[in-house]
């Protein structure tokens, strides 16, 4: 290196540090003066087509004393990102194998930063709060969780509109979990207690059967690591897609999160499918990458529906807001929806459905309201194959459940098909309110870990159906109350309540042996078995909730 780039270098560290000590405020973990920050120069390759990185150890994020984790510059100064699509994955396994949550976040795209700080922020906020985790845990660096990433060697594909694929072609990942060590909280370590073991495993990458690999997303010359578009390119292989082009849309802004939300529910209920993708927020592409490949499919699927007798219309919603600042997630409180379903739909489960049966489309109402979800009409018994709804009471017009539920029939129109409508997450961004798709993935998570009640039971919690073999409150006392107990087994009755020999419910903190009995007595029909008075057929467990992407 000549002395002129030996003193353009040393400016440039300066002011890299400069600019590093001024972030230091902003960071999970601080540094406090900028010369404790060490800058590595990296050279950049030539060429924009395929490339081959080796071992990771050529790409450093940037880690100071304090443990600045937050902040990769890689390449020339820059205000993020990396130089190439490598340094930008580069930089996300480093995170990784710090296990740091945090940092692996920072070297995602702009666009989804704050949706993913925000998810985080308020999952750990809440599952500290209901004794999940203990106070000790810290995002930017999980103790008990142990990952490394040798060997790894890396393939780029570059694609159209500024993407570009990063898969690893070689490689080894080694993970440990140490549940001693990892900071749960008081509760979960009760019933772990002193016994488990550390376990261990390892894998190897390169596999072009199964690849593994994430998508990047350049803006402004400088790539980042996308979630979003991860998941859509995984998505795509599934279904054997062809690979989109570039995208073009013009998203549609409102002027509160309020309005953003309704608007969504309002083109989601139309079957609009387009017109949901236009209120995603500038920058979330990903579903519009996707967009030509499904939509068309999809669209004219229903629009046959609709000629069929299919209609649906959504109004009266009100939201609880949860969060503030420029991320919100937004709870529907209330709402209506109203339509007809065509006749002879979903008559595999219900002959009576069938169409000669029942002519032309059926109507239907759903209303949320003071927690409750009432069902009328003749096309409710329809989206749902049986009347009435499980766990629901008889009311003029119809049927009502109180609280959260399984209602399969609202998956025509809302993802889950729950008694309650998702929450969705929104983002304000140039003045308007956008809804951000990777936050309303993330709000199922963090929602549920919000609604639960401090002093509440695990059984109430999102780990419920894990911890208690696929069993939830709702679902064991569906099957239990107004029993027999003499029926019931003995080894599940310390989970349950009992008034005048009959069950009336269960407990609000019961063991999970307990509830595991419970799986031991069947209930349908009114007619009981039990271990101690002949052959006991298991209760039908629920499947755990599916995670987050």
């Amino acid at each position: 290196m000549t002395s002129t780039s030996e003193q353009e270098f040393a400016q440039t560290e300066t002011l890299l540090r400069q600019r590093l000590g001024q972030l230091a405020d902003h960071a999970p973990t601080a540094v406090h003066l900028p010369g404790e920050v060490p800058v590595v120069a990296i050279n950049r390759p030539a060429g924009h087509r395929r490339r081959r990185a080796g071992v990771i150890a050529a790409v450093t994020a940037l880690v100071g004393a304090g443990g600045f984790t937050t902040y990769s510059f890689l390449g020339a100064a820059s205000d993020g990102g990396a130089a190439t699509p490598e340094e930008a994955v580069s930089a996300f396994v480093s995170a990784i194998e710090r296990e740091d949550v945090l940092g692996m976040i920072d070297v995602t795209l702009p666009e989804e930063v704050g949706a993913l700080r925000s998810a985080v922020d308020s999952i750990t906020s809440d599952a500290k709060r209901i004794d999940l985790l203990g106070d000790e845990f810290d995002s930017s660096g999980v103790q008990g969780i142990d990952v490394s990433i040798a060997d790894l060697a890396l393939d780029t594909n570059y694609l159209e509109g500024g993407l570009a694929t990063v898969t690893a072609t070689s490689g080894t990942v080694s993970a440990s979990f140490d549940p001693q060590a990892f900071p749960f909280g008081d509760k979960v370590r009760d019933l772990l207690g002193d016994s488990q073991p550390a376990g261990t495993a390892s894998a190897s990458l390169g596999d072009p059967d199964s690849p593994q690999l994430l998508m990047t997303v350049e803006r402004d010359g400088r790539w980042y690591v996308s979630v979003e578009y991860t998941i859509a390119e995984y998505m795509r292989r599934a279904a054997g897609w062809e690979i989109p082009g570039p995208v073009t849309r013009t998203p549609v802004g409102f002027d509160s999160p309020q309005e953003a939300a309704t608007g969504f529910y309002e083109r989601l209920s139309a079957l609009d499918l387009q017109a949901v993708i236009d209120t995603f927020a500038p920058g979330e592409d990903a579903l519009t990458w996707l967009a030509p490949v499904w939509i068309p499919g999809a669209q004219a699927a229903i629009t046959q529906a609709r000629s069929d007798g299919l209609s649906l219309a959504i109004s009266g919603l009100t939201y609880e807001i949860i969060g503030d600042g420029d991320h919100r997630t937004l709870k529907p409180l209330t709402f209506t929806v109203e339509g007809t379903v065509p006749a002879g739909y979903n008559s595999n489960a219900d002959p009576s459905l069938s169409a000669a049966a029942t002519p032309g489309p059926r109507p239907f109402t759903i209303g949320r309201a003071d927690g409750c979800t009432t069902y009328a009409g003749e096309g409710a018994q329809s989206m749902f194959g049986f009347s009435p709804p499980p766990l629901a009471e008889p009311v003029e017009g119809g049927h009502q459940l109180c609280g959260p539920g399984m209602v399969g029939g609202l998956g025509l129109l809302f993802a889950g098909g729950l008694a309650e409508l998702p929450a969705v997450s929104v983002v304000h961004s140039g003045g308007k309110w956008y809804l951000s798709p990777l936050g309303t993935a993330l709000a199922t998570v963090s929602t549920s870990l919000h609604d639960v009640k401090d002093g509440s039971s695990l059984f109430d919690s999102p780990l419920g159906p894990f911890i208690y073999g696929g069993m939830s409150r709702s679902y064991l006392e569906s099957v239990v109350i107004g029993q027999a107990a003499d029926l019931i087994d003995p080894a599940c009755l310390p989970a349950l309540s009992v008034d005048n020999g009959a069950v009336s419910g269960v407990i609000a903190d019961p063991a999970p042996d307990a509830v595991h009995a419970c799986t031991a007595t069947v209930s349908f029909g009114g007619e009981v078995t039990s271990s101690g008075s002949g052959t006991a057929a298991p209760i039908p467990q629920e499947a755990p909730p599916a995670s987050a992407p």
